[in-house]
C-alpha cells in the first residue's frame, strides 16, 4: 500500500508544489545605500500586499527581508503569506518578529493551534473571532473540529467564516468536511454552490467533481469534462481510492486514465503492475470458505 501511495504521489496529484521562501541568517544583510536603495524597497513592500497570489506576496515580501529583517510590515506581510498557504512551521518563526498588533496576534495564535500547540484551541479561537471576526479563526476551528471527529461543529464553523471571505469558499469548505466524513452526496450538493457562487473558481468545479466519482457514477462525473480534466479527476480518484484501500477501484480509475492518455506513460503503468501485485495479495490473505 505504502508503495502504491508513494507512485501516486510523484503523480503530483496529492499535493500542489508549492516552494516555501526560506529566509535563512546568511540571506540577510542590512539596507544600506551601497547594496539597495530603502526607498525601492518600501515600494515594493507597498505593491506586494496588491499582488494576485499568496505564492507572489510570500516571494515579494521575503525578498524585502533579505535586505532588512527589521521591517515589521514585511515579516507581517510574509507570515499572512504562508498561513494563506498552509506552511504553519515557517509562519511561526516569521511571525515572531511580526509585533504585537492585534492582526500578529491572530495569525500567531491560528499557527500554534494549527501546529498542535494549543490545547485550549476550541475556547481560545472561539473567544478571539468575538472581539476580532476573522475568517481564518474560523477556518482555524473548523479545521481543527473535523480532526476531532465533530464534523457538525465543524461545518458551523465554515458556514460562520462565510460574509468574511470570497463567495463560494465556505460552501466548498463544508463540502470538504461532508467528504472527510464520508458523505459524497452532501459533499456534491455543497461543491455545486460553491460552484454557482463562483464559476472562475476550478478547484469548487472539481471538488464537486471528485464527490460524483466517489458515488461511483462515472459518467455523470466526467460529462462535459475535456481530456485532461478527464484523467486528472481519475488520477486524483485513484489517490483516494487507494488511501482508503479500494484497490480494485483504484485500478479501474486508473486504467481509464492510461486509455485516455495520449501517449503511453510508464509511471501509471508500473503503478498499475503494482496494484495489480497487491490485489493479489489481498485476494490470498482472505480465508477460504467453509
Amino acid at each position: 500500500m505504502k508503495r502504491a501511495l508513494t507512485a501516486l504521489a510523484c503523480l503530483g496529484l496529492i499535493a500542489a508544489d508549492i516552494r516555501p521562501v526560506d529566509i535563512g541568517p546568511e540571506d540577510i544583510r542590512p539596507v544600506t545605500d551601497s547594496s539597495v536603495q530603502p526607498f525601492d524597497v518600501l515600494m515594493a513592500l507597498s505593491q506586494a500586499d496588491r499582488l494576485p497570489s499568496a505564492t507572489a506576496r510570500a516571494e515579494a515580501y521575503g525578498r524585502a527581508l533579505s535586505y532588512d529583517p527589521t521591517l515589521t510590515d514585511a515579516r507581517l506581510g510574509l507570515g499572512k503569506a504562508l498561513v494563506d498557504l498552509g506552511d504553519a512551521k515557517q509562519a511561526h518563526g516569521v511571525l515572531a518578529g511580526a509585533g504585537n498588533s492585534v492582526e500578529a496576534q491572530t495569525l500567531r495564535l491560528i499557527v500554534e493551534v494549527e501546529l498542535g500547540l494549543r490545547e485550549d484551541a476550541d475556547t481560545v479561537l472561539r473567544n478571539r473571532f468575538a472581539h476580532y471576526p476573522d475568517a481564518r479563526l474560523m477556518n482555524t476551528l473548523g479545521r481543527w473540529l473535523d480532526a476531532r471527529g465533530r464534523g457538525r461543529e465543524a461545518r458551523i464553523a465554515f458556514r460562520r467564516a462565510a460574509p468574511l471571505q470570497r463567495p463560494g469558499l465556505a460552501d466548498a469548505n463544508v463540502a470538504a468536511s461532508w467528504r472527510r466524513h464520508g458523505d459524497a452526496v452532501a459533499a456534491e450538493a455543497s461543491y455545486a454552490h460553491a460552484v454557482a457562487l463562483d464559476r472562475s473558481d476550478a478547484d469548487f468545479e472539481r471538488g464537486r467533481r471528485l464527490s460524483i466519482l466517489a458515488q461511483g457514477d462515472y459518467t455523470r462525473a466526467l460529462a462535459g469534462a475535456s481530456g485532461p480534466q478527464s484523467i486528472a479527476l481519475l488520477r486524483a480518484g485513484a489517490v483516494r481510492a487507494a488511501g482508503a484501500g479500494e484497490l480494485r477501484l483504484a485500478r479501474i480509475m486508473l486504467s481509464r486514465a492510461a486509455e485516455l492518455s495520449p501517449r503511453h506513460d510508464p509511471v501509471v503503468f508500473s503503478l498499475l503492475q503494482e496494484l495489480d501485485r497487491q490485489i493479489g495479495e489481498q485476494a490470498s490473505d482472505k480465508p477460504e470458505d467453509g
